[in-house]
C-alpha cells in the first residue's frame, strides 16, 4: 500500500485501487462496475461490457495516490470513450 506523509509524524495508508471494488472514502468512492456500466449505457450497448472494461482498468491505476479523487471517473470515462472511438 502507497503511503502519504501527513505532517511530519503521522502516516496515512492510501487505498490501492482494486477491479470490481469501490475505492477511496465519501464523496470521493468510485466504483469501477458502475463506471462500466455507464460508459455501456452511454455507448447504447454497442460495445461489449468486458472491453470497457479491460480499458477502465488500463487507465484506472494512472490514478492510483491522486489526492483529489473525484474527478477520476470523469478523466477515466473521457479516455475510455476517447480509446473506443479511436479503435472503431
Amino acid at each position: 500500500m502507497d503511503q502519504q506523509l501527513i505532517n511530519d509524524s503521522t502516516l496515512m495508508e492510501q487505498p490501492s485501487i482494486s477491479p470490481n471494488v469501490a475505492y477511496g472514502s465519501g464523496r470521493d468512492n468510485l466504483d469501477v462496475q458502475t463506471l462500466v456500466e455507464q460508459i455501456w449505457l452511454e455507448l447504447d450497448y454497442t460495445v461489449e461490457r468486458s472491453v470497457i472494461d479491460q480499458a477502465v482498468q488500463e487507465i484506472l491505476p494512472r490514478f492510483e495516490g491522486a489526492p483529489v479523487k473525484s474527478f477520476i471517473p470523469i478523466f477515466i470515462r473521457k479516455e475510455v470513450l476517447d480509446r473506443l472511438k479511436r479503435n472503431e
